[in-house]
Protein backbone atom coordinates (compact mmCIF):
# COMPACT_ATOMS: atom_id res chain seq x y z
CA UNK A 1 0.00 0.00 0.00
CA UNK A 2 1.57 3.25 -0.95
CA UNK A 3 1.17 5.47 1.66
CA UNK A 4 2.83 8.81 2.41
CA UNK A 5 3.20 10.95 5.72
CA UNK A 6 2.80 14.89 5.63
CA UNK A 7 5.61 16.82 8.01
CA UNK A 8 7.75 19.73 8.41
CA UNK A 9 11.14 20.87 10.61
CA UNK A 10 8.98 22.79 12.34
CA UNK A 11 7.35 19.53 13.90
CA UNK A 12 10.49 17.22 14.15
CA UNK A 13 9.46 16.62 17.58
CA UNK A 14 6.57 14.50 15.78
CA UNK A 15 8.68 12.33 13.83
CA UNK A 16 10.20 10.31 17.07
CA UNK A 17 7.07 8.53 17.72
CA UNK A 18 5.76 8.75 14.08
CA UNK A 19 6.66 4.82 13.51
CA UNK A 20 5.50 3.54 16.59
CA UNK A 21 2.38 5.58 16.22
CA UNK A 22 1.90 4.04 12.30
CA UNK A 23 2.78 0.55 13.46
CA UNK A 24 0.26 0.45 15.84
CA UNK A 25 -2.62 1.20 13.07
CA UNK A 26 -0.56 -1.89 10.99
CA UNK A 27 1.49 0.74 8.71
CA UNK A 28 5.28 -0.26 8.49
CA UNK A 29 5.96 0.61 4.91
CA UNK A 30 5.71 4.68 4.50
CA UNK A 31 7.35 7.80 2.77
CA UNK A 32 8.01 10.66 4.75
CA UNK A 33 7.00 13.65 2.64
CA UNK A 34 8.16 17.44 3.70
CA UNK A 35 5.75 20.10 3.51
CA UNK A 36 6.02 22.80 0.93
CA UNK A 37 7.42 25.81 2.87
CA UNK A 38 5.91 29.40 2.19
CA UNK A 39 7.73 31.81 0.34
CA UNK A 40 7.75 34.95 -1.62
CA UNK A 41 7.24 32.59 -4.95
CA UNK A 42 4.21 30.36 -3.47
CA UNK A 43 1.24 33.13 -4.16
CA UNK A 44 2.13 33.32 -7.65
CA UNK A 45 2.17 29.16 -7.96
CA UNK A 46 -1.21 28.63 -6.09
CA UNK A 47 -2.75 31.20 -8.78
CA UNK A 48 -1.40 28.86 -11.35
CA UNK A 49 -2.02 25.79 -9.78
CA UNK A 50 -5.49 26.86 -8.67
CA UNK A 51 -7.47 27.30 -11.95
CA UNK A 52 -6.24 31.08 -12.50
CA UNK A 53 -7.99 32.17 -9.50
CA UNK A 54 -6.15 33.74 -6.49
CA UNK A 55 -6.59 32.56 -2.97
CA UNK A 56 -10.13 32.86 -0.89
CA UNK A 57 -9.34 33.84 2.28
CA UNK A 58 -12.38 34.43 5.24
CA UNK A 59 -13.03 38.20 5.73
CA UNK A 60 -12.46 36.36 9.68
CA UNK A 61 -8.80 35.41 9.11
CA UNK A 62 -7.10 37.93 10.26
CA UNK A 63 -3.51 36.38 11.66
CA UNK A 64 -1.16 36.26 8.71
CA UNK A 65 1.41 33.70 9.85
CA UNK A 66 -2.17 31.40 9.74
CA UNK A 67 -3.17 32.10 6.54
CA UNK A 68 0.29 31.61 5.29
CA UNK A 69 0.30 27.79 7.02
CA UNK A 70 -3.07 27.12 5.39
CA UNK A 71 -1.48 27.82 1.93
CA UNK A 72 1.12 25.80 2.60
CA UNK A 73 -1.05 23.17 3.78
CA UNK A 74 -2.93 23.50 0.30
CA UNK A 75 -0.38 22.81 -1.75
CA UNK A 76 1.30 19.97 0.31
CA UNK A 77 -1.58 17.65 -0.43
CA UNK A 78 -1.46 19.29 -3.90
CA UNK A 79 2.14 18.16 -4.41
CA UNK A 80 1.68 14.22 -2.72
CA UNK A 81 -0.99 13.58 -5.29
CA UNK A 82 0.93 15.43 -8.18
CA UNK A 83 3.76 13.03 -6.72
CA UNK A 84 1.75 10.05 -7.34
CA UNK A 85 0.69 11.33 -10.68
CA UNK A 86 3.83 11.10 -11.89
CA UNK A 87 5.11 7.77 -10.25
CA UNK A 88 1.80 6.23 -12.45
CA UNK A 89 0.52 5.77 -8.45
CA UNK A 90 -3.42 6.30 -8.21
CA UNK A 91 -4.23 4.49 -5.00
CA UNK A 92 -2.83 5.78 -2.34
CA UNK A 93 -2.93 6.51 2.04
CA UNK A 94 -2.37 10.28 2.85
CA UNK A 95 -1.21 11.33 6.86
CA UNK A 96 -0.54 13.72 8.64
CA UNK A 97 2.38 13.36 11.30
CA UNK A 98 0.15 14.03 14.62
CA UNK A 99 -2.01 11.04 13.53
CA UNK A 100 -3.15 8.19 15.95
CA UNK A 101 -4.55 4.82 15.72
CA UNK A 102 -6.14 3.35 18.60
CA UNK A 103 -6.74 -0.22 18.22
CA UNK A 104 -7.24 -0.49 14.64
CA UNK A 105 -4.92 -1.99 11.72
CA UNK A 106 -6.22 0.09 9.44
CA UNK A 107 -4.84 -2.28 6.59
CA UNK A 108 -7.12 -4.90 7.34
CA UNK A 109 -9.90 -2.05 7.47
CA UNK A 110 -9.66 -1.67 4.27
CA UNK A 111 -10.44 -4.73 2.53
CA UNK A 112 -13.83 -3.80 3.30
CA UNK A 113 -13.84 -0.85 1.50
CA UNK A 114 -16.85 -0.35 -0.63
CA UNK A 115 -16.32 -1.13 -4.54
CA UNK A 116 -17.57 2.09 -5.54
CA UNK A 117 -15.47 4.27 -2.98
CA UNK A 118 -13.61 7.41 -4.07
CA UNK A 119 -12.07 8.81 -0.88
CA UNK A 120 -12.51 7.10 2.34
CA UNK A 121 -11.35 9.54 5.48
CA UNK A 122 -10.54 7.67 8.27
CA UNK A 123 -9.77 11.19 10.87
CA UNK A 124 -12.88 11.57 12.95
CA UNK A 125 -11.30 14.54 14.63
CA UNK A 126 -13.85 16.78 13.82
CA UNK A 127 -17.17 15.91 12.35
CA UNK A 128 -19.60 18.84 12.36
CA UNK A 129 -23.79 18.83 11.06
CA UNK A 130 -26.18 16.26 10.62
CA UNK A 131 -26.44 12.74 9.38
CA UNK A 132 -23.53 11.08 11.95
CA UNK A 133 -22.76 7.21 11.44
CA UNK A 134 -25.34 5.20 13.90
CA UNK A 135 -23.31 1.66 13.32
CA UNK A 136 -19.36 0.57 12.44
CA UNK A 137 -17.90 0.47 9.13
CA UNK A 138 -18.04 2.91 6.22
CA UNK A 139 -20.53 5.66 6.02
CA UNK A 140 -21.59 7.40 2.87
CA UNK A 141 -21.08 11.02 3.86
CA UNK A 142 -24.65 12.71 3.00
CA UNK A 143 -25.05 16.51 1.98
CA UNK A 144 -25.25 17.51 5.52
CA UNK A 145 -22.37 16.20 7.40
CA UNK A 146 -18.95 17.99 7.47
CA UNK A 147 -15.83 16.14 8.14
CA UNK A 148 -13.10 18.20 8.49
CA UNK A 149 -9.18 17.09 9.61
CA UNK A 150 -6.83 15.25 6.94
CA UNK A 151 -5.13 13.34 9.09
CA UNK A 152 -5.84 10.01 7.37
CA UNK A 153 -7.31 9.49 4.08
CA UNK A 154 -7.51 6.85 1.16
CA UNK A 155 -7.79 7.80 -2.22
CA UNK A 156 -8.80 5.25 -5.13
CA UNK A 157 -8.43 7.36 -7.74
CA UNK A 158 -5.62 10.42 -7.63
CA UNK A 159 -5.86 11.43 -10.98
CA UNK A 160 -9.63 12.27 -10.27
CA UNK A 161 -8.73 13.99 -6.77
CA UNK A 162 -6.18 16.08 -8.32
CA UNK A 163 -8.03 17.26 -11.09
CA UNK A 164 -11.09 18.07 -8.70
CA UNK A 165 -8.80 20.14 -6.20
CA UNK A 166 -7.27 22.14 -9.02
CA UNK A 167 -10.59 22.96 -10.71
CA UNK A 168 -11.78 24.17 -7.55
CA UNK A 169 -10.64 28.04 -5.96
CA UNK A 170 -7.78 27.98 -3.75
CA UNK A 171 -8.60 28.05 -0.41
CA UNK A 172 -8.61 26.26 2.73
CA UNK A 173 -8.05 22.47 1.48
CA UNK A 174 -9.94 21.12 4.60
CA UNK A 175 -12.40 23.18 3.11
CA UNK A 176 -12.26 21.21 -0.58
CA UNK A 177 -12.41 18.02 0.89
CA UNK A 178 -15.59 18.94 3.11
CA UNK A 179 -17.43 19.81 0.07
CA UNK A 180 -16.04 17.39 -1.99
CA UNK A 181 -17.45 14.56 0.26
CA UNK A 182 -20.51 16.29 0.51
CA UNK A 183 -21.43 16.24 -3.05
CA UNK A 184 -19.28 13.52 -4.58
CA UNK A 185 -21.75 10.71 -3.46
CA UNK A 186 -19.20 8.36 -3.17
CA UNK A 187 -16.75 9.41 -0.28
CA UNK A 188 -16.95 7.67 3.32
CA UNK A 189 -16.30 8.43 6.45
CA UNK A 190 -14.95 5.07 8.52
CA UNK A 191 -16.53 4.86 11.94
CA UNK A 192 -16.05 2.76 14.87
CA UNK A 193 -17.00 3.31 18.49
CA UNK A 194 -14.26 2.08 19.80
CA UNK A 195 -11.18 1.26 16.98
CA UNK A 196 -10.43 5.00 16.30
CA UNK A 197 -8.28 6.99 14.12
CA UNK A 198 -7.98 10.87 15.33
CA UNK A 199 -4.91 13.77 15.39
CA UNK A 200 -3.18 13.74 18.72
CA UNK A 201 -3.93 17.41 19.56
CA UNK A 202 -3.54 17.12 23.23
CA UNK A 203 0.36 16.03 22.60
CA UNK A 204 0.87 18.03 19.27
CA UNK A 205 -0.10 21.64 18.66
CA UNK A 206 -1.11 22.29 15.05
CA UNK A 207 1.85 24.06 13.24
CA UNK A 208 2.96 23.87 9.37
CA UNK A 209 6.32 25.36 9.00
CA UNK A 210 6.31 29.05 7.82
CA UNK A 211 9.26 31.78 7.57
Amino acid sequence: MNTFVLTCEASSNRLETLEDRLNKGGIYDYRIFNAIEYDEFTDTFIKEVGNGEEWFNCALMKNEKKIKARKSVYLSHLAILSDCIDNDINEVLVLEDDIKFMDIDITEELKNLPNDCFVATFDSTWLRGEGFPNKNGFWKIGKKLQVWCLGCYYVTDVKRLYAYLTSQRPKVVDKLYVKLYQDSGDCYLYYNSWKTIRQDQSRFESTIDVK
